[in-house]
């Protein structure tokens, strides 16, 4: 691990991570079809990927990196 890392600001890339649920919107769309159950998975992946980076960024924002 570089010097100026620790483990906060791995947690913090690991939970922004979770951002990344592109592929999950397209098996939503194959496993439910059209109408209101896809509609609530697609709620439900927006919502999770919105908390994934807010707290990616609320982890990362207090492990500044101090060169």
């Amino acid at each position: 691990m570089p010097a100026s890392t620790n483990w906060g600001h791995v947690l913090g890339i690991g939970i922004l991570a979770g951002v990344g649920f592109t592929v999950a919107f397209y098996v939503a769309g194959l496993a439910f079809g059209p109408g209101p159950t896809a509609d609530g998975a697609r709620l439900g992946l927006l919502a999770a990927s919105l908390l994934s980076g807010l707290l990616g960024w609320i982890a990362l924002s207090w492990r500044r990196v101090r060169v």
